[in-house]
């Protein structure tokens, strides 16, 4: 990464341009983490050394994080970051966005994947709501201890 950039969508295309990281970052942002044959499969990436290539960048910038197990055969999971999951309100806009836009200039967008989007983003809300509700919740003994009092 530069020390100095003319311009902050630099520094955005740097991280996460690539053919497909901005696909792995959405997927891991619904999922937690995903196996490499998982994310090949769901990226449909021909090559698996263009993914483990985007994959090790990815991990490098910190979005994700790769956990190998001593297993045979090897077994390797990439698990989202924080840093990873503070990319989700921009993914879903730029999803959001190219719904519309080809919604606009007639390009066929399977209604198999729109309902999959819709699915997605109102599962992820409901999680993000319910955090956001434990987060915010006292614990009960001290909700009973201070309503006694």
């Amino acid at each position: 990464m530069k020390e100095k950039c003319r311009c902050p969508f630099e520094v955005f295309r740097d991280l996460v341009g690539g053919g497909w990281k901005l696909h792995i970052l959405w997927r891991l942002n619904i999922n937690d983490f995903l196996e490499f044959t998982e994310i090949q499969e769901i990226t449909h990436c021909a090559s698996g050394e263009i993914l483990s290539s985007q994959l090790k960048e990815l991990e490098e910038s910190g979005f994700i994080q790769r956990i190998s197990y001593p297993e045979i055969p090897p077994r390797i999971e990439y698990h989202i970051t924080g840093l990873g999951r503070s990319l989700w309100t921009v993914l879903t806009a730029m999803q959001d966005w190219s719904i519309n836009y080809m919604q606009d200039m007639n390009i066929g967008v399977e209604e198999e994947i729109l309902e999959e989007f819709k699915s997605l983003k109102k599962d992820r809300k409901i999680q993000d709501l319910v955090e956001e509700i434990i987060d915010e919740k006292e614990p009960l003994d001290d909700y009973f201890d201070n309503s006694i009092e």
